[in-house]
């Protein structure tokens, strides 16, 4: 992902003063220019109190095995061998002969965290566990929908709407609604609102 120095400063003190930040492989790797930042830290792995000692890209049909709360899960496209440096929280290790080296961690900066996911985890218990923990956490609204059904809530008060995606190659039916393949529906929030406490309260 390319990041300015700007930028990273800026994502800096958005968690130093309280924020969270969820980074994935290869964030910070770059700079605007798409040029590596060869000769320096990545910045994002600084800010997560981390250090790639490895590095590896999983070509396509390759996975290899993450161990997260006694469950054995696949990551596939990429993976970083990940040392923790000082109270950085490791999430999860790989089960095979890097299995002495994090694939996801959590640090403390400030009055904030930031996660790091050094693999393309494929699973859905780890987002969801991760997700379900943050919107505790953090109090925020999350809503529940099927495999590959996205839902976003942009907007405030009055002008606040609900966007569903369908990200599957056929007809889903949620909320009562029939989403086609690929098909995208904008609600009101007091609608999307209603169909939800019907279907999911």
């Amino acid at each position: 992902m390319l990041i300015t120095d700007k930028n990273i400063a800026r994502i800096k003190t958005f968690i130093e003063n309280g924020g969270t930040v969820i980074a994935t492989f290869r964030a910070g790797l770059k700079e605007y220019h798409n040029e590596i930042r060869f000769g320096v830290e990545n910045p994002i792995h600084e800010l997560a109190a981390i250090k790639a000692e490895y590095f590896e890209p999983l070509p396509i049909g390759t996975d290899c095995k993450i161990k997260y709360q006694g469950k054995d899960l696949n990551a596939t496209v990429w993976r970083d061998m990940l040392t923790v440096k000082g109270a950085c929280e490791s999430l999860c290790n790989y089960v095979d002969e890097f299995k002495n080296y994090s694939a996801a961690v959590k640090n403390k900066l400030g009055k904030g965290e930031i996660y790091y996911i050094g693999t393309g985890i494929d699973d859905e218990y780890f987002w969801n566990d991760l997700v379900l923990d943050l919107t505790k956490k953090l109090n925020l609204d999350a809503y529940s929908s099927p495999s590959d059904i996205e839902v976003v809530i942009k907007g405030e008060k009055d002008s606040k709407i609900a966007i569903i995606l369908n990200h599957n190659s056929n007809e889903i039916e949620y909320l009562g609604l029939k989403l086609k393949a690929y098909d995208t529906q904008i609600l009101k929030y007091s609608e999307f609102h209603k169909l939800y406490s019907k279907y999911y309260q």
